[in-house]
């Protein structure tokens, strides 16, 4: 991890109201996941060379896979088919809008564990559902990376540091993160862990006000959003999530209808291929998430008809503050990737052989400098 992959990741923490409102978060951000990669895409180049991919997530995959030869193998029993870095592999939620056949992957599970916690859970009077128990057994396929001399020996009813020893060396593109311990006052919470982090104040604003409206609409009982795909079709996005310019040349897999006629309805398990674009603007096919987000402001406006003022302001700088995510859809200004891979190839040292020599990373990184301080023009990263 000494080559920077920590300093290429822009998370963002969201608390659960209870228990299984944080279950339902993780599955709906874990579909959210490779579309605020792609739309953040802004690492083109690894150890001096632009490479041909925009993001940091499958180098910073496989430069922390610890799997032995035996666990990377497919004809083996102890086959583990992802790194521990990589996107998620299981829901995990409750929610009546979970079906256990979304989970369409196979993956081991530590059988071991998985006994040890349900028996722990019924010691306790709690009864943990299926899906958080294969949560936890999936957890435990890997060994612990790291030992602190001063944590070896805890009284484990009252920390949860030996858990987070493999938990938080788990790094997928959302975390399920309970209380640090059975008396602490810290409620049940969701690290959405994909987006990178740009040079402008304004663009990393953009991300955290796409993903927050995402949560407000997921969160929302009386609009009953459901986004969910199946797992093949998210690591699908994830593949495409990656590639070059994949924010103008790829389509993702979405619901095709994500919000019901009427909650107590159910959408059909139908999936389309859609732009990025039309997922936040929609098309004849799709409602698109601003016009879903204009129906959750509707609905907040007649269910509080007193803070129809709060909620119209919201919704106006919100949409205000997203225009840049809907300009890099659109075409019309680039992602940071783009930027770069540009700024690299026009500049008169540059070879025509993917090198970026002293003289260009110097270049790049005074100019990256001027920008993020105020010191130079930021126009050509945000929409007109």
């Amino acid at each position: 991890m000494a080559f920077g992959m920590g300093n290429t990741a822009f998370q963002l923490t969201f608390s659960g109201r209870d228990l299984n409102h944080s279950y339902h978060l993780y599955d709906m951000l874990a579909v959210l996941s490779p579309l605020t990669l792609c739309l953040s895409a802004g690492s083109p180049i690894f150890k001096g060379k632009l490479v041909d991919i925009d993001t940091r997530w499958i180098a910073s995959c496989y430069a922390v896979d610890d799997r032995r030869p035996e666990e990377r193998d497919p004809k083996s029993p102890s086959y583990i088919p992802l790194p521990r870095y990589a996107e998620i592999s299981r829901y995990i939620s409750a929610n009546p809008l979970h079906k256990s056949s979304y989970n369409d992957l196979k993956f081991p599970l530590n059988e071991e564990a998985m006994k040890f916690a349900a028996k722990e859970a019924e010691a306790a009077g709690v009864k943990l559902h299926p899906a958080l128990l294969e949560h936890i057994g999936f957890l435990y396929l890997r060994d612990p990376l790291v030992a602190f001399k001063d944590k070896l020996k805890l009284d484990d009813p009252d920390s949860t540091a030996h858990f987070e020893n493999i938990q938080s060396t788990n790094w997928n593109s959302v975390r399920f993160k309970p209380p640090p311990s059975l008396n602490s006052h810290i409620p049940w919470r969701v690290e959405h862990r994909t987006t990178e982090p740009s040079i402008t104040d304004e663009e990393n604003a953009a991300q955290t006000t796409l993903t927050l409206m995402y949560v407000h609409l997921v969160s929302e009982p009386a609009l009953n959003a459901n986004f969910y795909i199946p797992m093949s079709l998210l690591h699908e996005n994830f593949a495409r999530a990656h590639k070059r310019n994949a924010l103008r040349t790829q389509k993702f897999w979405f619901r095709r209808q994500f919000i019901p006629t009427s909650p107590s309805e159910e959408t059909k398990d139908e999936y389309i291929e859609l732009s990025i674009e039309h997922f936040l603007t929609g098309n004849a096919e799709y409602l698109g998430l601003l016009p879903a987000y204009k129906q959750f402001i509707d609905f907040k406006i007649s269910a509080e008809p007193d803070k129809k003022e709060f909620w119209l302001k919201l919704f106006e700088d919100y949409v205000k503050s997203i225009q840049i995510l809907l300009a890099r859809a659109k075409g019309e200004i680039p992602t940071l990737a783009a930027w770069i891979r540009t700024f690299v190839t026009s500049h008169p040292d540059y070879k025509k052989d993917s090198i970026v020599s002293r003289s260009i990373a110097d270049a790049l990184y005074t100019e990256i400098y001027a920008i993020s301080n105020g010191q130079k023009e930021k126009q050509h990263l945000l929409p007109k």
